[in-house]
């Protein structure tokens, strides 16, 4: 089975969700801030570390949006 996965950076939180190929919610995770401009390169690897981590580092992701304020 593959995956999609959506991220939403915003200034107080991420939202990151994982669904299958027919859009159905597999696992919905929230961290810290996600806003590009405010967090330094270090910051956002653990940032998206942390989504990894979160759903498994064993999923196959066929494709992947990120929304990330700050970002132009």
């Amino acid at each position: 089975m593959t995956f999609i996965l959506s991220v939403e950076g915003g200034g107080t939180k991420t939202s990151a969700l994982l669904t299958d190929d027919q859009g159905q919610l597999i696992s919905r995770l929230v961290f810290g801030p996600g806003n590009a401009s405010l967090l330094n390169e270090n910051q956002l690897l653990k940032l998206f570390k942390g989504i990894k981590e979160g759903f498994g580092s064993d999923k196959k992701i066929r494709a992947a949006g990120f929304c990330m304020a700050g970002v132009i």
